[in-house]
């Protein structure tokens, strides 16, 4: 498990997350977090804080085998990185490759995450 030390915030930063994110292991994920940071799935209510979001994403997990995000375009700015890609999700169910596009926006204070939204359709992904 790699600590992110004040890396800063630029494209590499966020492709970086995204490859963190990939490994599926919430212990690293929620390192990158303020304490009271938020992730935000489409038009679900936000999970706040970091034991929060560490369960949810455990949760999650725990429905796939795998998962790759294909960066598409990704722009960073000041203190926000958005991002437009093909994620693949592999089913733990029945083992089907389920691929969907996704945008998500990262709004850091310093260099921890503030919150984190994605939009995406996950409808495909619970068939």
């Amino acid at each position: 498990m790699t600590t992110p030390t004040n890396p800063p915030i630029n494209e590499q930063w966020g492709y970086d997350f995204f490859r963190m994110v990939d490994r599926m292991d919430p212990d690293e994920y929620v390192i990158y977090f303020q304490p009271d940071g938020r992730v935000i799935f489409s038009n679900d209510p936000p999970i706040v804080g970091t034991e929060a979001i560490r369960q949810a994403m455990q949760q999650f997990y725990a429905t796939i085998d795998s998962m790759h995000h294909e960066i598409v375009h990704l722009w960073a700015e000041s203190n926000t990185v958005i991002s437009r890609a093909e994620a693949q999700y592999v089913r733990k169910a029945d083992g089907k490759a389920v691929n969907l596009p996704a945008v998500t926006i990262i709004d850091l204070v310093g260099d921890k995450v503030q919150q984190v939204q994605f939009y995406m359709d996950m409808t495909p992904l619970k068939q």
